[in-house]
């Protein structure tokens, strides 16, 4: 089984892929025990609509050709 939600990582050199997830909400779960243990700025992408979203460690969200559902469900800042 596949997982629609893959979590990104935005370093100096390029983006690099962390993992996948189920669901948006497991990935936020991950994205904000990521950012404890690593500030940095995140990607979440939805591979069924190609919707984005950016997530610094503050938890602040910047989207990108985001859909409304995915923002929506985006942590707050």
């Amino acid at each position: 089984m596949t997982h629609p939600i893959d979590i990104f990582r935005m370093e100096p050199t390029g983006v690099r892929w962390l993992e996948a997830s189920r669901s948006l909400e497991d990935a936020k779960a991950r994205v904000k025990e990521l950012a404890e243990k690593s500030p940095g700025e995140f990607v979440v992408l939805d591979q069924k609509t190609g919707s984005q979203v950016v997530i610094n460690s503050d938890g602040l969200v910047n989207a990108s050709d985001a859909d409304s559902s995915l923002l929506e469900n985006a942590p707050e800042g």
